[in-house]
């Protein structure tokens, strides 16, 4: 409880001194995706990251997708009030945001 969000994005390939750039097939891959991400956006109005959420959640069963639809519209509001909230409510908030995200990645989504 009383966990912040960090948005950490790791190091995608490494530099070598003579300027060659050297990348592993995991990160050919994510390079890849969001060039594909980027090139049908006008076709799904999705960036990369929400076409990954929906690659990711296609195997679920329809009831468990609107279930993460509504976990991470909840997760976001009260993450929110979090933020603006005061003393007094900030442990009631801070247990059910834990709540919530564990529902959400027990799901899979």
């Amino acid at each position: 409880m009383g966990a912040q969000r960090l948005d950490v994005v790791p190091t995608r390939g490494v530099n070598k001194l003579s300027g060659n750039e050297r990348i592993g097939a995991d990160v050919a891959r994510e390079r890849n995706r969001e060039m594909f991400a980027d090139g049908v956006q006008p076709l799904t109005d999705m960036n990369a990251q929400q076409l990954e959420s929906a690659t990711r959640r296609r195997r679920l069963d329809t009831r468990s997708k609107q279930e993460c639809r509504e976990l991470e519209g909840a997760i976001i509001e009260s993450e929110r009030a979090e933020r603006r909230g005061g003393t007094a409510l900030i442990e009631s908030l801070q247990h059910d945001l834990l709540i919530m995200r564990k529902r959400y990645h027990q799901l899979g989504c």
